[in-house]
């Protein structure tokens, strides 16, 4: 049995990338299938990251873990209203009881009309986000280096949250400075740029 989900490519890019897992597997063994599943944000501007209550505080999460929900739901097009915002939504989240909630929605449809989470889910404040398998990750500290892609820009460090069925599973942290720092060097020493990617 396997599942499909968004894990954080574990390049200097940090790209959310479409993979599929066993379910009872390592997060190191999951297999990467396909490239970015945003939307080709590798020719778009950055974009802005949703928020997400975690441990009574409020962050900024760099993964949509309401696509997984929308391609299940074809009947739904959401419109962008800015560069910054390609999907054409931005959702409030929280974690509560080691649980995934969508709580809120702000959303553009046909006419640049704003709608919220009714919209998607008639009736309810928040929605439980069963549907949702992978990591969500959480940059935290400085910005290090800006990249205008995606979510590819590179801060002090990574909260890495693991989820299976809308069921957080895992935590890990990941320090970027240090090697953020071994690139800098590398890059002074052949003239290379950072962005262009780990160099092996």
């Amino acid at each position: 049995m396997t599942k499909t989900g968004q894990f954080v490519c574990r390049n200097s890019c940090r790209k959310v990338v479409q993979t599929v897992s066993p379910v009872n597997t390592k997060p190191e063994e999951w297999v990467v299938i396909a490239a970015c599943n945003l939307k080709n944000y590798n020719n778009m501007t950055a974009q802005e990251g949703e928020t997400l209550i975690y441990k009574g505080k409020k962050t900024t999460m760099a993964t949509e873990p309401l696509e997984q929900y929308l391609l299940t739901r074809p009947d739904i097009k959401f419109l962008s209203p800015s560069t910054a915002c390609w999907r054409g939504y931005y959702g409030k989240w929280e974690i509560q009881d080691n649980k995934l909630y969508l709580t809120g929605l702000k959303a553009y449809i046909e006419g640049y009309r704003e709608v919220n989470l009714d919209y998607l889910f008639p009736g309810q404040k928040r929605v439980f986000a069963s549907w949702f398998n992978g990591e969500i990750r959480i940059p935290m500290g400085e910005m290090l280096q800006y990249v205008h892609m995606g979510y590819c820009s590179v801060f002090e460090k990574d909260i890495i949250l693991t989820f299976i069925d809308g069921i957080l599973t895992g935590e890990m942290v990941i320090d970027n400075r240090k090697k953020f720092k071994n690139n800098q060097n590398i890059d002074s020493s052949t003239g290379s740029n950072f962005s262009d990617g780990d160099k092996n």
